[in-house]
């Protein structure tokens, strides 16, 4: 997709705009211009430099949780993951959100590549991260039953988990 759909004349008026709406640069880029939100997206993305990711391609990698917790995550619609050879990604659904890129670095504590997605990718993932949060909660519940004897305790793995919530 051609990085020209969008111009910088065309993301001064947005950003413009946004101080009079509230909405975000992106929304109304995507007014501005006539363009659906992934060409919004896509176009943005090659004007800035970053990659764009969707939802299938964040169950790939590893969440950072123990960094940016799914609660916060949900709270600021953004997410902190590992990648095997380029560390810690930050990604967002606004490139132009300052305070936020800002708030995820302090965040990682140690420096960030960032990867632009649509706002409902971001939410797809963390909906469907929170489900299973959920589930495996619920199994670990389920295993906390007291042991016959009281010398022999349940364990719980991913595998047993896994069973458990595929039924």
């Amino acid at each position: 997709m051609s990085q020209a759909l969008l111009t910088p004349a065309m993301i001064q008026k947005a950003q413009a705009a946004t101080k009079r709406s509230g909405r975000s640069v992106l929304s109304e880029l995507e007014d501005i211009a006539k363009l659906d939100p992934r060409q919004v997206v896509q176009s943005v993305a090659g004007l800035l430099g970053w990659r764009v990711i969707e939802t299938y391609e964040m169950f790939k990698l590893t969440p950072a949780f123990d960094l940016l917790p799914l609660s916060k995550a949900m709270q600021r619609n953004c997410l902190l993951m590992r990648h095997d050879t380029e560390g810690l990604l930050g990604i967002m659904s606004d490139p132009f959100d300052i305070d936020l890129s800002m708030w995820l670095e302090v965040q990682a504590r140690a420096p960030i590549s960032y990867r632009l997605s649509l706002s409902s990718d971001i939410a797809a993932y963390i909906s469907k991260t929170e489900s299973s949060a959920k589930a495996l909660d619920h199994v670990v519940a389920d295993n906390k039953a007291p042991a016959d004897d009281g010398r022999r305790s349940s364990q719980l793995s991913f595998a047993s988990a896994s069973e458990s919530t595929s039924t």
